[in-house]
């Protein structure tokens, strides 16, 4: 069960006949929002967490994640969460922004599609770190995710996919309300409180795409995960927020939204539907770069099979994207291991060179590796004309087509829809217990390793989730 209830009880205002602001809807499902969800969406939120810890202690090393680490420990206090950097303990806000940042450092984190975000990175180290605080189970963990990812496609919904293609990181924009919805299903809010922290949010929740490629991207993840906890933080301690801070002028959808948006009442249709986690899934990245490469490396590895081809019998490669896939590669001559993860150039070489893209290829040996870096210049972009820009981002449409010109006259042409990981191709156990090993070897003793993914594919029975932290504390 929740850990409390905070607040006035229900809303005021709200009587029959009058009809609640989106702002009140969103609050509302998020504090009132009965926990009778499916099997099928505890099993992906479980895996959420599974993936989200193997991956945030695969970045614990990552220099985005020790700059975040220094700064921090400058002024640190001791509190209940520990930061996967050195063990140590952090309140938990600084903990959810060191492993927030620690989970996206890779981008081999999760996509949430229909949001175009990286929600897990946000969503586990928040709630991760606040539950360990305030002794919560398992279960009122994964409650707590499901909700967030409500608020995050309701947000969604509405805004998207004109707000994305401003240039917002979604991220943070979509990322913030959500994890301050899920801290606060959490704490046992009521609607009035949940209000207060959703609407005080939108005052935290900026990021910008100009970061991709840069150590700021993976902090954006830090960034939310912290703010999130603050709000809730902030909210029930009794900080006032304006009553309705999503629409109207001045709003989070008046400022960061776009002429012809869907709009709010989507947002409200959204929630009143299935819960987001049946109707969209998680796609579990099996690829440690931009989701936007992952469908182009999947043609490029199906092109390949079993035979590697060098560079010196490529012509040309032609891959055609969406617009938003696209403008997300912007790298074509990568310099560092940040650049080369938003590289189609160096993924897709690597697909075809080593019929593999693993960690180990956006290591700067790697990437200054001369048959590698000789595909680079034969690897084009275009954007597919079948995939207009207004498009909505939906699961069914998006796509990317390979065209393999070889220097014989042979042409091979490849196009996939839904890589190995999406939701609709989703990951095994098995598969999901070989990519946390991988993460996670090197970084932990056998025994620990073996312990956290103990307690991680069996999340729900975990009593007290401080005890993650236990094992990485040692």
């Amino acid at each position: 069960m929740p850990l409390r209830r905070s607040g006035r009880g229900l809303e005021q205002g709200c009587g029959a006949g009058v009809a609640m602001t989106i702002t009140q809807t969103m609050a509302a499902h998020a504090a009132n929002r009965p926990r009778d969800w499916s099997d099928l969406a505890k099993k992906r939120a479980n895996f959420m967490f599974v993936d989200t810890v193997a991956v945030m202690v695969a970045g614990r090393r990552e220099p985005a994640t020790i700059n975040v680490f220094n700064t921090l420990k400058r002024w640190s206090g001791r509190g209940e969460a520990v930061e996967f950097v050195h063990g140590g303990t952090m309140p938990a806000p600084w903990t959810a922004m060191v492993n927030g940042t620690s989970a996206h450092a890779l981008d081999y984190d999760d996509a949430f599609e229909p949001a175009l975000t990286h929600a897990g990175a946000v969503l586990v180290p928040a709630l991760l770190a606040l539950g360990a605080e305030r002794r919560a189970s398992g279960r009122d963990l994964v409650d707590a995710l499901l909700v967030s990812l409500d608020v995050q496609a309701a947000l969604a919904a509405a805004m998207n996919l004109g707000h994305y293609g401003r240039g917002w990181h979604t991220t943070v924009t979509f990322g913030v309300p959500s994890a301050a919805a899920g801290c606060g299903r959490l704490l046992g809010f009521d609607a009035h409180t949940m209000r207060m922290a959703i609407s005080a949010s939108t005052s935290f929740a900026t990021g910008l795409k100009r970061q991709f490629g840069t150590q700021t991207k993976p902090f954006h993840a830090g960034l939310a995960a912290h703010n999130g906890i603050m709000a809730a933080s902030l909210a029930e301690a009794g900080l006032e927020a304006a009553g309705e801070s999503l629409e109207g002028r001045g709003s989070f959808g008046d400022l960061l939204g776009t002429p012809g948006m869907p709009g709010f009442g989507r947002a409200a249709e959204r929630l009143a539907g299935r819960a987001a986690m049946d109707e969209y899934g998680i796609w579990i990245k099996v690829y440690p770069c931009c989701a936007s490469a992952h469908r182009p490396i999947d043609a490029v590895l199906t092109l390949r099979g079993d035979a590697p081809v060098a560079a010196d019998e490529v012509e040309r490669i032609d891959v055609h994207l969406s617009e938003v896939a696209k403008g997300n590669l912007t790298y074509d001559r990568p310099s560092n291991d940040m650049e080369a993860r938003f590289s189609i150039n160096h993924c897709v070489a690597a697909a075809l060179v080593d019929g593999a893209v693993e960690l180990r290829h956006f290591s700067p040996e790697q990437i200054a590796r001369p048959d590698l870096q000789a595909v680079w210049p034969k690897v084009f972009m275009h954007m597919d004309p079948d995939l207009p820009a207004s498009a909505p981002p939906s699961p069914e449409k998006e796509k990317a087509r390979v065209v393999l010109r070889l220097r014989n006259g042979e042409v091979r042409e490849q196009t996939a829809f839904f890589p190995y990981g999406h939701t609709r191709n989703f990951v095994s156990e098995e598969m999901l217990a070989r990519k946390f090993d991988d993460c996670v070897g090197g970084h932990l003793p056998a025994a620990a390793a073996d312990a956290l993914r103990e307690r991680l594919f069996h999340f729900d029975a975990v009593d007290d989730v401080a005890e993650i932290f236990g094992i990485l504390a040692g």
